[in-house]
């Protein structure tokens, strides 16, 4: 007698159910509702460091110093070819290490530039400052 209760309101429910329009798609969207928050709080603290660190690296003298004679030496040696750039992309970056000099061997334009930094910034502190950046 009770199995027949059991079995006659689970078969009632699951009729239910199948009359619901759409009824999976709600429930994944109440299970994605339900879930939003924690996921959220989740990557909350990563957020939060990626913007920090964009608001650093936008905010940086001397960086923004670094990536000027970066722009200027580039446009010195191009200066015939290509005209004088008003900027370049981030991943010209990665040429730095592979143009190689003529003159000396084994160096680099990341070498000379390094060279060059080393003249022209004063204090020990601010130039490790400018080469932790890559």
């Amino acid at each position: 007698m009770v199995f027949c209760l059991y079995r006659s309101l689970l078969t009632n429910l699951v009729l239910s159910f199948a009359r619901i329009p759409h009824y999976e798609q709600r429930l994944q969207s109440l299970h994605y509702k339900k879930r939003f928050n924690v996921w959220v709080g989740e990557i909350q603290p990563r957020i939060k460091s990626v913007m920090e660190a964009s608001r650093e690296v936008a905010r940086s003298r001397r960086l923004r110093r670094l990536l000027e004679l970066v722009l200027a030496m580039g446009n010195y040696m191009n200066r015939g070819a290509r005209g004088n750039a008003s900027g370049f992309r981030l991943t010209s970056l990665n040429r730095l290490a592979d143009t190689k000099s003529s003159a000396a061997k084994g160096t680099t334009l990341l070498h000379y530039l390094v060279e060059i930094l080393e003249k022209k910034v004063t204090g020990q502190w601010e130039l490790q400052t400018v080469v932790e950046i890559k």
